[in-house]
């Protein structure tokens, strides 16, 4: 618990104003940079894009000439470089702020290339990977690596798809990134995934809901935070610079729901809360809504 405290103390204080916050990405990234170059590629990875790829199996959203949307594109771009090996299509990489990495991309497509026979993909489709892998590493810059692969990067602090042609993506894609949106903007940028798609188009979100200090401290319980009342979550462990919303399972599917967009297919993992003591806010929820670690939800806007 102590290492718990110390963490979230640590980013609040790199929340304090624009000047630390920008001091605290520009130190992620480097630190970032360091510790993925020439690291193997998490399995994580791999298991996110056969995740993505057996579901397409599965219902068939992704088809050769798309326009793709990743959202909290990151570092690395992952779901859209997969994406963009096995198909033909264009993407915009959309972010909040900039903390790409071309080394450490490099490398783990590097890597990849090593391990595509592991991609649940046909052998059309690996062949077309075993084609443009190396050409993205010898891209030299985001310019030209973005070029070669029809790429279209767009940074907006405001998060909120306002700047993107409405009604003109076939697929909307994100990973780990909707636990980060501020709570009072979820319900209008779920909205906004449900302009910016074409009628039958189809939007792909895994949603972590897990206590993320916990990841720097577990021996707390994965959902930590669910034992604190707002009040007190906000004065002394929320943070801006690793934000989480603490939104759950209910909420999620009602915003979608309230979108317009058609649930197709929903992924729940659970994880053990034996020994946490919930704060009243969340003691309504069910048993499977409070275990809810993370979810995968596959939506579609009607015709």
């Amino acid at each position: 618990m102590f290492k718990y405290i110390t963490v979230a103390i640590f980013l609040k204080l790199f929340s304090l104003n624009p000047a630390t916050k920008r001091a605290y990405r520009r130190i992620a990234n480097n630190l970032g940079a360091r510790s993925r170059t020439n690291k193997q590629l998490p399995p994580r990875y791999v298991n996110r894009a056969n995740n993505l790829l057996d579901l397409n199996h599965r219902y068939g959203f992704l088809k050769q000439g798309d326009k793709i949307l990743e959202v909290g594109t990151g570092w690395l771009h992952w779901e859209a470089i997969v994406i963009r090996l096995l198909f033909d299509v264009r993407s915009v990489l959309y972010d909040v702020w900039d903390n790409r990495q071309l080394v450490a991309l490099k490398d783990y497509i590097a890597q990849l290339e090593g391990m595509l026979d592991k991609l649940h993909g046909d052998d059309t489709q690996l062949d077309r990977a075993r084609q443009l892998i190396p050409q993205i590493k010898a891209a030299q810059s985001f310019d030209e690596l973005y070029r070669l692969l029809d790429f279209t990067y767009v940074l907006d602090k405001n998060g909120e798809l306002a700047s993107l042609e409405q009604g003109a993506f076939d697929f909307v894609v994100s990973s780990e990134v909707l636990e980060h949106v501020y709570k009072d903007s979820a319900v209008s940028l779920v909205k906004s995934f449900a302009n910016v798609l074409k009628p039958g188009g189809y939007s792909f979100h895994k949603i972590d809901m897990n206590d993320h200090l916990y990841y720097y401290s577990k021996t707390v319980s994965p959902k930590q935070y669910m034992h604190y009342s707002d009040l007190t979550w906000k004065r002394y462990f929320e943070n801006d610079v690793q934000y989480i919303n603490r939104i759950q399972l209910p909420e999620w599917r009602a915003m979608f729901h309230d979108a317009g967009l058609e649930l197709v297919h929903e992924e729940i993992r659970q994880e053990d809360l034996k020994g946490l003591e919930l704060a009243p806010l969340y003691q309504d929820l069910l048993p499977e809504e409070r275990a809810c670690s993370s979810v995968i939800f596959l939506h579609r806007k009607p015709l």
